[in-house]
């Protein structure tokens, strides 16, 4: 359906089996993209989780750009082409266990995957989360929730940095639990609804974001929707300037404090010195804010300017002029 590196695409399986596919959600970052699909195994009968990864590269000066035009198999756009992503394939599957309703989250290089299987010797349902944090080179499976004999179930995930937040079904009650380190560890569930037992356990019936949760329930005697403020640092680009270099203003508008958040400055066009800059806010304050800066620059012409911090991303043009940024709007 569609073609060219601008138009719409259609998975014709060359290379993932990827049909009959349920429970599709995708998630982009600063570096990647991901997808991820509840795939019924036509071998063993049960489900498993398939990933898709490309980039999310916009500069179209890069080698990484994702509306390069062909390069795939058979001329398809091979950034963009769903059917040809560079990294794909299955994530989790076992013959003998169901893994169900994934949701997926990235921030820089790290991607989370989340997902309710039966992998255990007890038959109930947890939730088991897939991490890297290395662009999808490595992948590492850990437990979220266990919480015997009851099924845990329909997770959603939203990452900001190393930070995760995980929420999921238990017995009625939606549960909110943290990673600190990008999925590696977990701590303890949080209850979030205030009613026992009202929590509707269907697929995509919570889902969790930077804007806070909101969840299917039914306390009143049909389907409402819930909302619950995320407790977490939010972080957001304020206003990039030039003069000599750039500089760019890093918000936190969330409740806790933020942690170990990335962040880089690119500039293209012809930039001879300090093209790129890149670091880390070791802490920043709930409702505060600090600035990011490039040092240097040298080069002449037209620039678009991106500056990514956490989650995320903004840009802005401008025009260099040796060591001056002009004009940046």
């Amino acid at each position: 359906m569609g073609y060219g590196a601008a138009g719409a695409y259609y998975d014709g399986e060359s290379i993932t089996d990827t049909s009959p596919a349920t429970n599709i959600e995708i998630d982009a970052g600063s570096q990647r993209m991901y997808f991820v699909i509840e795939h019924e195994n036509g071998s063993t009968g049960n489900s498993e989780v398939i990933y898709k990864e490309t980039y999310t590269d916009l500069n179209p000066d890069s080698d990484t750009f994702l509306f390069i035009g062909g390069g795939g198999p058979g001329g398809m756009d091979k950034h963009a082409d769903v059917e040809v992503w560079p990294w794909q394939g299955i994530l989790v599957s076992n013959e003998l266990h169901e893994y169900k309703d994934p949701d997926v989250a990235t921030s820089g290089s790290n991607a989370v995957v989340v997902y309710s299987t039966n992998d255990n010797i007890y038959g109930d349902y947890d939730i088991h989360c897939t991490y890297t944090n290395d662009n999808g080179e490595t992948w590492t499976t850990v437990p979220v929730a266990e919480n015997h004999p009851a099924d845990d179930t329909n997770p959603s995930v939203y990452m900001d940095g190393n930070m995760v937040y995980c929420v999921y079904v238990s017995s009625g009650n939606l549960y909110l639990i943290k990673s600190e380190d990008g999925g590696a560890t977990w701590g303890t569930p949080e209850q979030i609804n205030t009613q026992d037992g009202t929590v509707v356990a269907e697929p995509r019936t919570a889902e969790v974001t930077a804007g806070g949760i909101v969840w299917t329930d039914n306390r009143n005697g049909h389907k409402d929707v819930y909302y619950y403020p995320l407790p977490a640092p939010v972080i957001n680009i304020g206003a990039i300037s030039g003069g000599m270099g750039v500089k760019a203003t890093v918000t936190n508008s969330g409740v806790e404090d933020g942690t170990n958040i990335d962040w880089s400055i690119q500039l293209s066009g012809m930039i001879f010195v300090g093209k790129e800059a890149s670091g880390t806010i070791d802490t920043l304050a709930a409702g505060s804010e600090t600035t990011i800066s490039t040092g240097l620059v040298f080069g002449i012409g037209p620039t678009t300017i991106t500056v990514t911090a956490g989650g995320a991303s903004k840009t802005a043009s401008g025009f260099v002029l040796g060591p001056l940024v002009l004009g940046v709007k």
